[in-house]
């Protein structure tokens, strides 16, 4: 069986010196995820991500290159960090998801995916490599 290719968005932003990643639920499970989707036609998967982030996040931010990818039994999903610049209060998926910030090492630890815990591991370590502490 061949797999559908999608795009995810990891949200996250910098709070007390630490890295933060907003995660959702997923409608089927409950489960933290964070936001994905199919790559519409004519959006690249940096769009798309950005899109789904939008839609079922409530969240748009500067999207960063690809971190690597979370292979599922149905999907290859390119996953991208999104650094989060502003939350909706009003947004298409809102009442169907929950959505909650989570220190990045802990969210790695809620991760459905053994990919995406790895990917928010990446993540944590190279934004602070990026950003080191004042002082």
């Amino acid at each position: 069986m061949r797999k559908i290719v999608q795009a995810g968005a990891i949200p996250f932003r910098h709070r007390d010196g630490d890295l933060e990643i907003l995660m959702i639920t997923s409608r089927s499970s409950g489960e933290w995820i964070v936001p994905k989707g199919m790559i519409d036609a004519g959006l690249t998967p940096q769009q798309a991500a950005e899109q789904e982030a939008e839609e079922e996040a409530g969240v748009r931010g500067l999207i960063r290159e690809l971190i690597g990818y979370v292979e599922t039994s149905k999907a290859r999903i390119a996953v991208f960090p999104l650094e989060v610049k502003a939350e909706l209060d009003v947004y298409l998926e809102k009442g169907l998801r929950r959505r909650r910030w989570f220190p990045a090492k802990e969210a790695a630890e809620k991760a459905r995916d053994h990919d995406l815990g790895a990917l928010i591991r990446h993540l944590r370590r190279t934004v602070r490599l990026q950003n080191p502490p004042a002082g």
